[in-house]
């Protein structure tokens, strides 16, 4: 009798374990890295809007305070605040650089750019026969406001009702 010895490599449920447990492993690597680059990309966008924020609320605050300079002293001169309002109304800087605009109810208004498609919208009131020492004006809005008209006609497809 002629034994033959053969060589098989058994491979049973624990390789196929094995195998199983690689593969969830490295699915769950892919998958946990293209969320961490989601999360960096979308806290990026996160940081640059809000960076973009503060440095056109720094510019209004800079605008804010020539016009502040033009009431005081109007304030001071005691022809508040007409000689202030036509005075900025006249300055062609502000009213090219910020859009600031002077409307007959004694409200000054201007915008800082914050994105192609948004700014800063900044209105001030300005108080009727203020005491020493009180406010010449009220901040009435500081808001951020699109720029681009908003495309409502732009439908797509909607289910209609019917199967076609």
């Amino acid at each position: 009798m002629d034994k033959k010895k053969h060589f098989s490599m058994n491979v049973g449920i624990s390789w196929i374990l094995v195998i199983f447990i690689l593969l969830c492993l490295v699915t769950f690597g892919v998958l946990s890295m293209v969320s961490a680059n989601s999360d960096y990309q979308m806290s990026k966008k996160t940081a640059d809007r809000i960076t973009a924020f503060y440095e056109a609320s720094s510019r209004a605050q800079d605008v804010l305070k020539q016009i502040d300079q033009e009431l005081a002293a109007s304030f001071s001169d005691g022809s508040f605040p007409q000689s202030a309002l036509a005075k900025l109304a006249k300055d062609q800087e502000l009213a090219d650089s910020h859009s600031l605009s002077v409307s007959e109810e004694n409200t000054i208004s201007f915008s800082e750019t914050l994105s192609d498609t948004q700014a800063l919208s900044v209105s001030l009131e300005t108080v009727q026969a203020p005491a020493q020492g009180e406010q010449l004006y009220r901040i009435t809005c500081w808001q951020v406001v699109s720029t681009v008209e908003w495309d409502y006609e732009d439908t797509g497809e909607l289910f209609n009702g019917t199967l076609e």
